[in-house]
């Protein structure tokens, strides 16, 4: 969308625009009193900026309910909505994304040595 600038902050423009454009597209998102869904806010706003901000890179995020090999090893099937991965020979997890509709302290939290 836009071209590299001088100062290298094409991204950070892009993903402006992105925000700008879903207050308009998308204005039910912002509005407190509508009953959005988790995945309207996946689908129509955090995967387009999330993959933006990656968008040219090794690194690739990987969307869906997936089960990321940390939680495999110690027995868990819990089931991540995005994971921040980057090949090298194998999938490695950088990070784990568990989005929720409400703030909440009872989503994962997995320990691993």
């Amino acid at each position: 969308m836009f071209n590299d600038t001088s100062d290298g902050n094409s991204c950070i423009k892009s993903i402006y625009l992105q925000i700008l454009n879903s207050m308009i597209d998308y204005k039910y998102l912002y509005d407190k009193d509508e009953d959005n869904s988790e995945q309207d806010y996946i689908v129509k706003l955090y995967s387009s900026i999330m993959e933006n901000c990656f968008h040219g890179c090794d690194i690739r995020l990987r969307w869906g309910d997936t089960i990321p090999a940390a939680c495999s090893k110690v027995g868990s099937q819990c089931r991540i909505d995005m994971r921040v991965t980057v090949f090298k020979k194998a999938c490695v997890d950088l990070s784990a994304v568990e989005y929720a509709k409400n703030e909440s302290i009872d989503k994962y939290y997995i320990k691993t040595k």
